[in-house]
């Protein structure tokens, strides 16, 4: 008999983001900025409503931002309004902060 594995819930996110919060595509960044993305993370390119969803339903540990010196200027940023039972606000505070060439790498922890 074949087990069949569990989805593992998202603990870790990654995204690169511009400086007014548009998505940066992760093909055009350095190797560095590139590895510190992919290191841990379970979950990587979800929509910014899943990426709320998951924060509302605290399945979010740690999210590792790559802020890229640009501005997109445009309508699709990483900003879904979203509420949680309780009415307070998600916790996350920055542990580490590793400079990637001209991109900065910052890994946010609840």
């Amino acid at each position: 008999m074949r087990r069949v594995a569990k989805a593992k819930k998202p603990s870790v996110v990654a995204v690169a983001l511009t400086w007014d919060g548009a998505r940066a595509p992760v093909s055009g960044l350095s190797v560095k900025a590139r590895a510190f993305l992919k290191a841990g993370v379970v979950a990587a390119a979800l929509t910014p409503k899943r990426m709320a969803e998951l924060l509302a339903e605290r399945r979010v540990k740690e999210i590792r931002v790559c802020w890229v010196p640009r501005l997109s200027g445009g309508r699709e940023v990483l900003a879904v309004p979203f509420s949680r039972e309780d009415g307070k606000r998600v916790g996350f505070r920055m542990v580490r902060r590793v400079e990637l060439g001209e991109c900065l790498g910052v890994v946010y922890r609840r």
